[in-house]
């Protein structure tokens, strides 16, 4: 980081509204891809640092395989956006480069707000556009509104369906191996401190240790999160939803401006090309 000789100024930020907080329909940001106005355009194009995309007829494809949605990556995200795909009836095709042998998924808790769940342990009722305006602040207003909104307010129906999968055998729900991340008892909610609000509304899966407090350990060491996300994993199999372990992809293919699918490197060697009817869903972390 540059230091500043005293009596230098520092830039100027990028204007904001004078008027206080942008409308909810869009941030006061660079718009997508728009980044010319501020001296990133530049930057932004060195990203490419994979050059040209190879053509799709440079591949010796020795296979083919078709479905309505088709994900890449099969993490905590690729495989909600399977289970929500398969749920609606969607024929799913899922390219992960794990074997189903090591398939597993890394964390430990999931944030929501009024969940049913944690709405009954006293932690819900809360005013959701509240929590939407302090996102918007904690970012200086220089986000997608849109995203966070929808977060926000359907978070808690999406922990309470992924609860629902748990079967009556597991015992991972009950007070003695879960918690909510939350100040001491009787804290009433939003708590401020600094200025900014918080809310409770995380539920941690450590299994047998509740409390990590001055404790070191490494993630998922104690975390019950995996099983959970293998009971979402058994559903989208049950309905229908075709996982293909041990791919890498190679290529988004394309046409028109729309990505229809992938080419992919199986575990063998081979080529596949996986056809998207309705969407491509890119969810390996990272740049995508």
């Amino acid at each position: 980081m540059d230091m500043k000789t005293p009596g230098e100024k520092m830039p100027p930020m990028p204007p904001m509204d004078a008027g206080g907080p942008p409308p909810m329909d869009g941030p006061p940001g660079p718009p997508d891809g728009d980044f010319a106005p501020f001296g990133l355009q530049e930057k932004v194009d060195h990203l490419n640092w994979p050059g040209e995309a190879p053509a799709e007829e440079s591949y010796d494809i020795s296979g083919e395989l078709e479905a309505d949605v088709v994900i890449l990556g099969g993490g905590n995200a690729g495989l909600q956006v399977a289970l929500a795909a398969a749920e609606e009836g969607a024929s799913v095709i899922v390219v992960e480069k794990k074997s189903a042998e090591k398939m597993t998924w890394t964390g430990e808790q999931i944030g929501s707000y009024n969940s049913e769940f944690l709405t009954k342990l006293g932690f819900g009722n809360y005013d959701l556009d509240e929590i939407v305006e302090e996102y918007c602040k904690c970012g200086n207003y220089y986000v997608n509104r849109t995203l966070i909104n929808r977060y926000v307010k359907k978070s808690g129906e999406m922990l309470d369906h992924l609860l629902s999968l748990v079967p009556p055998t597991s015992n991972m729900l009950d007070p003695d191996q879960c918690n909510v991340h939350c100040k001491e008892p009787g804290t009433k909610y939003p708590y401020i401190r600094g200025g900014y609000k918080t809310w409770a509304g995380t539920l941690q899966f450590r299994g047998d240790l509740v409390t990590t407090y001055g404790v070191r350990y490494r993630v998922n060491q104690f975390s019950r999160l995996p099983e959970l996300m293998g009971y979402a994993y058994d559903k989208t199999v049950e309905l229908g939803a075709k996982w293909l372990h041990g791919c890498q992809a190679e290529l988004v293919t394309k046409a028109d401006g729309r990505a229809t699918g992938l080419i992919v490197k199986d575990a063998e060697g081979k080529y596949l090309r996986v056809k998207a009817n309705k969407g491509v869903v890119l969810s390996t972390g990272s740049f995508t």
